[in-house]
């Protein structure tokens, strides 16, 4: 290519690029910012957001992305949870931080001890008996000491006193209180609902198997478009200068 096509090449391109320039200056004078589309001299944006929430209608509840037919529902007490919990007698259930506190407890066994020398009877009291033999006085009688009662020559006397009276467990496990042996066998975290219920907000619900679909809601200033939350942003075009 020779020199003289070469200068005709750049001073076309240079003439095309002016005239770009000229047009964009004079024929679309105005530009968005970034992210904007420009239609119509405004500046267009769009920005989509899943939807707020889902509500449903009079008599379901919204669990797990459907709305359920409920039966019935209580408000989750628990404290109730605990009470309900106990099954025996025997066990006692209290509620702490958030758990259930579960403690076995029975009747500690009674034991009576009595001092050396002495034995415990059927009562139990204890007693300790001394014999020594009776000797006879100037009347030629047979008499005892003051405390002792004779029979057939034998003086007999009997002490009593109360016996050391103890309680204690047949379990090593177990804490002696009151009488009672006591054992704090485990905790559980307090259960939200009764068997067959489904907690839901603070509340218990006894759900059926039917379900429909919720009803979606938007935030505010959002309109609902294709499955998605939709809002339109508006501004001034940027003058080119």
């Amino acid at each position: 290519m020779n020199r003289k096509v070469l200068i005709g090449f750049f001073c076309f391109s240079c003439v095309v690029f002016a005239i770009g320039v000229l047009m964009n200056i004079f024929i679309n004078p105005l530009s968005c910012d970034e992210g904007y589309n420009l239609r119509d001299g405004k500046c267009y944006k769009y920005e989509y957001v899943p939807y707020l929430s889902n509500t449903c209608k009079s008599g379901y509840v919204l669990h797990e992305g459907k709305c359920y037919k409920y039966l019935k529902y209580n408000d989750f007490d628990k404290y109730k949870t605990c009470e309900i919990s106990k099954a025996d007698e025997n066990i006692e259930l209290s509620y702490k931080d958030g758990k259930c506190l579960i403690t076995e407890f029975y009747s500690g066994n009674l034991k009576y001890t009595c001092d050396d020398g002495f034995g415990l009877n059927n009562n139990n009291v204890c007693y300790k008996e001394t014999t020594i033999d009776a000797t006879l006085n100037e009347d030629g009688d047979y008499v005892c000491p003051s405390g002792y009662a004779i029979n057939d020559k034998i003086c007999k006397k009997t002490d009593y006193r109360d016996p050391v009276r103890s309680v204690f467990c047949t379990s090593d496990t177990h804490v002696l209180k009151d009488d009672y042996c006591y054992l704090e066998t485990e905790t559980k975290e307090a259960e939200a609902c009764l068997k067959g219920e489904t907690l839901i907000d603070d509340k218990c619900y006894v759900l059926s198997e039917e379900t429909i679909k919720p009803t979606s809601v938007c935030p505010y200033g959002y309109t609902e478009s294709d499955g998605q939350c939709k809002k339109e942003f508006i501004k001034e075009a940027n003058k080119k200068h």
